[in-house]
């Protein structure tokens, strides 16, 4: 599971996130749009967290080795833009 915390919104409400986790390539993210949408699930919204399956994240676009750390970043979505992207964290 992926979880974070709010961004100040800066008087606009956050409408969705956007999990994106490190690919095998180390310097190369992608976009989690199966489970870590927040722009479509309001579960994610309102509970700032998503779950990923293991599944997942051995097959493209990710292409994790078995037993890899796992690195995500999330990028918070309003009416004036995206956030800036938050820092990379992996549960350690």
């Amino acid at each position: 599971m992926i979880t974070w915390t709010a961004p100040d919104p800066r008087g606009w409400a956050i409408t969705g996130y956007r999990g994106l986790i490190q690919t095998s390539d180390p310097t190369q993210y992608a976009i989690n749009t199966a489970t870590c949408d927040g722009t479509t699930d309001a579960n994610i919204l309102s509970s700032a967290s998503c779950k990923v399956l293991i599944s997942s994240l051995t097959a493209w676009p990710y292409s994790l080795p078995w037993g890899s750390s796992i690195y995500a970043k999330v990028i918070a979505i309003n009416g004036n833009g995206d956030s800036l992207t938050s820092d990379v964290g992996n549960g350690a």
